[in-house]
């Protein structure tokens, strides 16, 4: 398995002809990085060719955004590990976690663990997930 996607690969070679320092690891962490960021903030059910693909849409959930409805904070965790296991196959066991869940204001901030499947060794990676009131995802370190 490579660590960018095709059209990744594509796009760089056009681009650039070589990646000079940038190591396979910090390129596969940001090709994951990037395809989170689509995955986590497109629609379920907006994809034509996929009805499945994405997650549901939360900005309706903003006011129950609270320690007080564990329901709701279990369908966001199980959604989004959902989408990760079925989308991003160079992850393996995606764990979704709530961070601070006392400290929630406006936004809701969740910690992805998994290891990246690519290469001899797996890799192990902790990523942040932000979700903002208005539906809107930021995947980062």
């Amino acid at each position: 398995m490579r660590e960018e996607r095709l059209l990744e690969r594509i796009a760089r070679v056009s681009g650039e002809r070589h990646r000079g320092a940038v190591r396979d690891e910090e390129l596969v962490l940001a090709s994951i990085i990037s395809y989170l960021n689509k995955i986590l903030n497109t629609r379920k059910g907006s994809v034509l060719m996929d009805p499945e693909f994405g997650v549901p849409d939360y900005s309706g959930m903003a006011s129950r955004f609270s320690t007080a409805v564990n329901e709701t904070l279990d369908d966001i965790e199980t959604s989004v590990r959902d989408a990760v296991t079925r989308y991003e196959p160079r992850l393996a066991s995606p764990k979704i976690k709530f961070l601070d869940k006392e400290e929630f204001e406006l936004s809701l901030f969740l910690e992805l663990e998994a290891t990246v499947k690519t290469g001899p060794e797996p890799i192990p990676v902790t990523l942040k997930i932000r979700m903002s009131p208005n539906g809107s995802i930021v995947v980062g370190r």
